[in-house]
């Protein structure tokens, strides 16, 4: 496969030292790609409580629904889905398990973000045409 003059590549025979161990600029970019990765993570269960009234006002939900939405329908699916994904990790490459990841992440908030825009469209202002003068 020809690649652009000038564009990074990065070959893993190339990465790993002698001593078996990633050399160090290899490494620093694996551990800045798992940190960002972390960060968008966190920051997606975390701005979740930002929209908690919004969720219960459009929703009808009531502080104790919201609270086992948030809290226990999250922890139960955590704790389930980090049982087989840690032997998975154990017993296979972590590489293509972290990309697998990473793909049914982005698949499964990718409907809330069209679902946004879709709402988004929906309103008055977007579905009414162009405007019309007074």
């Amino acid at each position: 496969m020809a690649q652009a003059e000038g564009a990074a590549k990065i070959d893993i025979v190339t990465a790993i030292a002698d001593d078996g161990w990633p050399r160090a600029p290899y490494a620093w970019y694996v551990l800045f790609l798992l940190i960002l990765v972390y960060a968008v993570a966190t920051l997606d269960r975390v701005v979740i409580g930002l929209l908690v009234d919004a969720m219960k006002r459009d929703l009808g939900l009531s502080d104790t629904s919201i609270s086992l939405l948030i809290g226990l329908a999250f922890s139960l699916f955590y704790t389930i889905a980090s049982l087989p994904v840690g032997i998975l990790i154990d017993r296979y490459r972590r590489v293509p398990i972290l990309t697998a990841s990473l793909v049914l992440f982005s698949v499964a908030t990718a409907p809330s973000v069209s679902r946004q825009a879709s709402l988004r469209c929906s309103s008055r202002a977007c579905s009414s045409g162009p405007a019309k003068p007074r």
